[in-house]
């Protein structure tokens, strides 16, 4: 089986999420408010797959299983920083 590139695959997903809210949405002009948090939920759980088909670690590790200790290490590593940088964000 061919995989797909993850670059590509990312991208889709991220419109796939725009499709759920803008076909399903009911976005309120006036207030910029969607009408039923489903949809946002739908949305939103569809950018988070996007985005961890893009994170190396998340395939290496969560779907092969890779048992190369370095790897893992990065991955570790890796997982800190974006904690830390959404850490830095959250607090400004």
């Amino acid at each position: 089986m061919e995989k797909k590139n993850p670059i590509e695959e990312a991208r889709r997903y991220v419109d796939n999420a725009k499709e759920i809210l803008r076909e399903n949405g009911e976005l309120d002009t006036e207030t910029r408010l969607y009408g039923d948090s489903k949809y946002v939920r739908m949305a939103g759980d569809t950018l988070w797959k996007g985005v961890l088909l893009i994170l190396t670690m998340h395939l290496y590790m969560g779907y092969d299983g890779t048992k190369v200790k370095d790897t893992c290490d990065a991955g570790f590593r890796m997982a800190t920083e974006i904690i830390d940088r959404c850490a830095v964000m959250l607090s400004a």
